[in-house]
């Protein structure tokens, strides 16, 4: 397949699978024009520096700790910065959680050139490692006013092409 069509047609699936059901790797990722490779949790958790605060409904101060999703994505190999223009800026993250709970995200959303407003990919909170049903990822998004797309147990990250 051409390089141009490939990187429209570009898909990462990002499957969450603990450590032990992979013999210690993490991630399971899929690519639909290539083969699988593996995006290790211990990574994404190496990646994980940042720490965010928010606070919850109660009003209680929590701290995650994060990296952002379109250094994930760069990571796994989607090219962002200076090759996110033109006809690519129609590509879009399709994040879901284990239970079917979907998000969207354009590309140029995920963008630190581009957008301010980063959308993070957490590994822990106050300290301690997300807890089953909200974990091993969770998206955080300080700036959003409503956290619907707060996906929490994220399982998989689609990048696709709106036609």
């Amino acid at each position: 397949m051409r390089a141009a069509t490939t990187l429209l047609a570009l898909a990462l699936a990002v499957t969450g699978v603990r450590a032990a059901e992979t013999g210690g790797g993490g991630l399971l990722v899929r690519w639909l024009d290539g083969p699988p490779g593996t995006v290790a949790l211990a990574r994404i958790e190496l990646a994980a520096t940042q720490v965010v605060e928010v606070r919850d409904d109660d009003g209680k101060m929590q701290r995650f700790r994060c990296t952002t999703l379109g250094a994930m994505l760069e990571g796994a190999g989607i090219p962002l910065g200076r090759a996110l223009r033109g006809p690519r800026l129609a590509e879009y993250a399709l994040v879901r959680a284990r239970d079917g709970y979907r998000a969207v995200f354009a590309l140029a959303e995920l963008d630190a050139g581009i957008s301010e407003r980063p959308v993070h990919l957490c590994v822990a909170r106050d300290g301690a490692p997300l807890a089953a049903g909200e974990g091993p990822l969770r998206l955080v998004i300080p700036a959003e006013k409503r956290r619907a797309r707060w996906v929490r147990d994220v399982v998989e990250v689609s990048v696709q092409v709106a036609d």
